[in-house]
């Protein structure tokens, strides 16, 4: 797990990933580098190994409040 970035007070991390069907976590360590605004993050080195259902997981503390995002990703 990487330190989270920080920004107008807000702290959000890569936590974890993977293919749930298969049983593996992502092949890379993704990092947000940068905070874009408006709630918008820049994510780099990700790395998708093959093809099907994968899942994305983010961490998010606003300082006075916590919580958790999950996006699925069906790569074809």
């Amino acid at each position: 797990m990487q330190a989270p970035h920080k920004g107008q007070g807000k702290a959000m991390e890569a936590h974890t990933g993977g293919m749930p069907q298969h049983g593996h976590g992502l092949p890379t360590k993704p990092r947000i580098t940068k905070n874009l605004g408006d709630g918008k993050y820049l994510v780099e080195g990700m790395r998708f190994s093959m093809n099907g259902w994968w899942e994305i997981k983010f961490d998010i503390d606003s300082g006075n409040r916590k919580d958790s995002v999950t996006f699925n990703l069906v790569l074809k």
